[in-house]
């Protein structure tokens, strides 16, 4: 038989890695009871499973994973993981929430793109040169306020050409830096941007101020 896991297939054997490693068994039951199924279906899915080799099954008795199920469940586990650490720590998801999207996503990802999430969840944690992505992101978590999916608050380096905005506030990235002209509430307009995208040019008050990408990408604004 091929030894293709579906989605059911992978959520059998995690289920299974997980009562092995809480409790030190993992019996048909408690399978039934932690999935939800009825206990016929369990019964069918453990036969198949068996009958791949990924684990070993006999009614009344524990289910074991063999060594090959036990690595097809450590990948599961470990997708799992990766990804609900991403959606929580970097994209801001409530725990809950981050749950159950990385169970609807990690059975139709790849290793290599688990892989991916991890070293981009370890960079944006971990380096001091992401210090000020983190605070970016972080404040972007914070105003991201859809309705019908129109962010309303975005940076004045998002404007487009001719576009208004209102300024909320400068993000925490400017801390200590001054912005003549620039305080809540100040309307600017965004006029152009140089060709080398390193300058923005705004009305702002009724005269134009140049302000470098790296400054206007730090400064909030609600769309007019």
């Amino acid at each position: 038989m091929a030894k293709q896991l579906t989605e059911s297939l992978e959520d059998y054997l995690e289920t299974i890695a997980e009562l092995i490693a809480e409790e030190g068994h993992a019996h048909t039951k408690k399978i039934a009871e932690r999935l939800n199924v009825r206990m016929p279906s369990v019964t069918s899915i453990l036969q198949q499973l068996e009958q791949m080799n990924y684990i070993t099954y006999r009614p009344r008795y524990p289910v074991v994973l063999t060594a090959e199920g036990k690595q097809a469940a450590d990948r599961v586990i470990r997708r799992h993981q990766v990804l609900h650490k991403f959606f929580l720590d970097i994209l801001g998801l409530p725990f809950d929430k981050a749950e159950e999207t990385a169970c609807r996503v990690e059975h139709s990802i790849e290793e290599e793109d688990i892989e991916r999430f991890e070293l981009l969840s370890q960079a944006l944690k971990n380096r001091s040169d992401a210090r000020v992505l983190q605070t970016y992101i972080t404040e972007a978590m914070e105003f991201l306020d859809l309705d019908g999916g129109i962010r309303h608050y975005i940076t004045a380096s998002e404007l487009k050409i001719g576009e208004k905005g209102i300024v909320e506030k400068c993000g925490r990235n400017l801390e200590g830096k001054e912005i003549p002209g620039i305080a809540p509430g100040t309307e600017l307009t965004l006029l152009k941007i140089s060709l080398d995208k390193t300058l923005l040019f705004f009305q702002v008050n009724g005269r134009k101020q140049e302000i470098p990408q790296n400054i206007a990408e730090n400064i909030w604004v609600k769309q007019a």
